[in-house]
């Protein structure tokens, strides 16, 4: 919301009201601060916007808020947006001069709602004190449950701004008022935040990084990540486990599925090959079947045409043999009548002579014309018998050539011989029953074994074209064998290529490894050469485990411990730096304030023991007295330092301190010659309460104990850094006086100063 100016709200004036289970800022001002009495800013929602001209002090209000409250640093680089180490906490307060002294607060107000209704609040805030000279001369903090303008009120009934001291009375029991930011921070993480101190100071960083102006234009990317990262919460170890071993799960698979990818590519290129050299195998083996198949083709239409041949040969033979059957049968008719004519008793007498030879010449022209048609008729036979033999020689020949031509078939087919055809011939004359007959028989049987043979070579070439094909077949696979022997043997010979150019460029990859790893100038890393670990050997049989591997893992362990230790030692080293940088921050943050070194506290004294105690100690309350040396100041201080009596409480009526609380206390004693006084003069800071207490005349009688000469009894503290007090004497050395007086104080602030400003340097680096 806009910017509002506030007076100081009565009591019981109305106030913004927690809203949200969550702590939400609700209302936060300034006290005395930069140009603003009272002055307080309300938020909506957790969120508050600032509008205005110029120069009227947005960023300043911001600057001294916001994160301020939450980090509790003064310095200037965390206080100011643009980290600039010139713009002091303390001119907030004096304005350049324009004040002495001032006292000032800021603070901020949060809210929300409990689980049972009840309506929580929160006040932190800041309070500071300037002085002119001195500059942040103290600064306290305080938390508190109770509500300004309600049950606090930061400017007293009197108009005046309230101290410390007063402060922590009105708080009470409602909260904490501290002088240590470490605390502070402390509380307000539990309270509000409950992140732990690594968390909560990340988150602080973080914030001061990004409100820097102009972050756009200027961007510093490693302090942002840095600074994002420490602020993120620590992820689950079993998470960050369960990713690791996702991520190497899929990196393993992503490895199989590029490896299944090549052999997918190997196995189809091979199959396209395979499949060009299986058809022209499969072509040529088909040739040559398709070439015997013709040719046994061929033969069986030879084989079919003999047997053509032989049957019409028998078929004329059979004609020829009746046709001369029945020549031989008129032929003994005409014998038979011719006997039968001799033999007639009727041709014994002449008569029966002469009647017998009309008769006879009847008969003899009958007989005659018997001759005649006898002889026309044996003409007829001879010429029957003529066409016969030749029908029969014809047949013969047939037979010889159908002999001739089985016998060159079957020479051809391998399975005649001469004597197995011989009874086929027959003699060249006369063609009798018996010679036809035993020919007849002779082509019978010859014919049955033929049949028989032709059935057994029948038989004999199915098994021949069975163990031809199972031939084919397996010179087929013979082939393709042969041509997966030779396909193999070109891949292994490729792959064994391969390997040998992989195995090479392997061992030089894991030299060039080597070398590249011996270069990182790790500890202890030792990386083999490759032929002491046999990595050649190995590539060739990728027998046992990866020796270059094993190398690898056994150095890379070796190097991982020792990076170990050495990280370890780095992050101790780191954390002491770190540590002692934040130390040297916080003392020169502290000086820049205007603050001073104090002699360090003694263990034996109890904490809190001045803190409220009247009175002060003797550096605080004395001041050099003019003309010294600074030879003269050092050695003085030395000598007080190292006696105890610097940093010795002086209180009011020269009382110790009540029972239990431990200190040192110096009280004056009787009168020395050549005092202190004339080295040491009162100095009491009149803004310091307790130092108010003391009085002057207090002071010098404590100077006027002490002898500034070495003397034989008493106490004595010289200028050359001797001292005496009591049966205890000693010395001690100092090159500038440090405590005394504020002209040393601050002195000593500013040469401190100069000499954090190389330490913070070198530890930085």
């Amino acid at each position: 919301m806009t910017e509002q100016l506030l007076n100081p709200p009565a009591a019981g004036a109305s106030l913004p009201v927690a809203a949200t289970p969550r702590w939400q800022p609700l209302r936060t001002g300034l006290v005395d601060i930069f140009h603003y009495d009272y002055q307080e800013f309300w938020f909506r929602d957790g969120r508050v916007l600032f509008r205005g001209n110029n120069g009227t002090g947005k960023s300043k209000v911001l600057a001294l808020t916001l994160p301020f409250l939450l980090d509790g640093d003064l310095s200037p680089s965390r206080v100011e947006p643009d980290g600039d180490r010139e713009k002091k906490m303390e001119w907030n307060l004096l304005l350049g001069g324009k004040y002495e002294e001032r006292i000032g607060y800021t603070w901020l107000e949060f809210g929300r709602v409990a689980e049972d209704g009840e309506r929580l609040y929160l006040t932190v805030g800041c309070g500071l004190r300037a002085a002119r000279g001195r500059g942040i001369a103290d600064r306290w903090f305080f938390v508190t449950s109770q509500r300004l303008g309600q049950d606090l009120f930061l400017i007293g009934s009197s108009g005046t701004v309230l101290t410390r001291d007063r402060l922590t009375e009105a708080i009470g029991a409602s909260g904490q008022v501290t002088q240590r930011a470490e605390q502070y921070r402390r509380m307000l993480d539990e309270h509000l935040f409950h992140l732990g101190a690594g968390r909560y100071e990340a988150l602080i960083n973080l914030l001061i990084q990004l409100r820097q102006p102009q972050l756009s234009k200027r961007p510093d990317e490693g302090r942002l990540s840095q600074a994002l990262t420490e602020a993120l919460a620590p992820l689950d170890q079993a998470v960050i486990s369960d990713i690791a071993a996702a991520f190497h799960d899929l990196e393993q698979q992503r490895d199989e599925l590029a490896g299944l990818r090549d052999t997918s590519g190997h196995v189809l290129r091979f199959r396209a090959r395979y499949q060009r050299y299986a058809a022209v195998a499969a072509r040529r083996q088909a040739r040559v079947l398709r070439t015997e198949h013709s040719g046994y083709e061929q033969q069986q239409r030879d084989l079919a045409e003999i047997r053509e041949q032989i049957t019409q040969a028998a078929g004329r033979e059979q004609a020829a043999q009746a046709s001369l059957d029945a020549a031989s049968t008129e032929l003994a008719e005409q014998q038979a009548a011719k006997d039968e004519l001799a033999g007639d008793p009727r041709l014994k007498s002449l008569d029966d002579a002469v009647r017998h030879a009309d008769e006879a010449a009847g008969q003899a022209g009958e007989a005659a014309e018997g001759v005649r048609r006898g002889a026309a008729s044996a003409e007829g036979i001879r010429a029957h018998q003529d066409e016969a033999a030749s029908a029969a020689g014809a047949s013969r020949a047939d037979v010889i050539a159908a002999a001739a031509s089985l016998r060159e078939t079957g020479a051809a087919a391998g399975i005649g011989s001469e004597g197995v055809l011989t009874p086929l011939f027959l003699p060249d004359g006369p063609y009798g029953q018996p010679e036809t007959d035993a020919a007849r028989r002779a082509m019978a049987g010859l014919a049955d074994r033929r049949a028989a043979a032709l059935a057994h070579v029948t038989e004999l070439a199915e098994a021949v074209v069975s163990r031809e094909h199972d031939l084919r077949e397996a010179r087929r696979r013979l082939s393709e064998q042969e041509a997966a022997r030779d396909a193999a043997a070109d891949k292994l010979a490729g792959a064994q290529r391969g390997l040998d150019a992989a195995a090479a460029g392997h061992v030089a990859e894991w030299r060039g490894y080597a070398g590249r790893a011996r270069a990182l100038g790790l500890p202890d890393l030792i990386l083999p050469d490759p032929d002491e670990i046999g990595l050649a050997a190995w590539a060739e049989n990728l027998e046992g485990p990866h020796p270059a591997e094993r190398a690898m893992r056994e150095a890379a362990g070796t190097a991982e411990r020792s990076l170990a230790r050495a990280a370890a030692a780095a992050d101790r080293e780191l954390g002491e730096a770190r540590q002692a940088l934040a130390v040297l921050a916080d003392e020169r943050a502290r000086l820049e304030r205007g603050e001073t070194d104090r002699p360090r506290v003694p263990y034996t004294r109890s904490d809190g023991a001045r803190e409220h105690a009247p009175g002060a100690a003797l550096w605080q309350v004395t001041d050099f007295a003019a003309g010294l040396a600074d030879s003269q100041r050092a050695g003085l201080e030395a000598a007080l330092e190292a006696s105890g009596l610097l940093d010795a409480w002086l209180t009011p009526d020269g009382r110790l301190l009540d029972a239990g609380t431990h200190d040192v206390i110096a009280l004056p004693g009787e009168p020395a010659r050549d005092s202190l006084t004339r080295y040491l003069v009162p100095a009491i800071d009149s803004n310091d309460t307790q130092a108010r207490a003391l009085a002057a005349d207090r002071i010098v009688a404590l100077l006027s104990s002490v002898s500034a000469v070495e003397v034989a009894d008493g106490p004595y503290a010289t200028c050359g850094g001797r001292w005496r007090l009591g049966p205890l004497h000693g010395s001690w050395h100092k090159d500038h006086a440090a405590y005394v007086g504020h002209a040393a104080r601050e002195e000593a602030r500013r040469r401190r100063l100069a000499e954090l400003a190389a330490l913070i340097s070198a530890a930085a680096e």
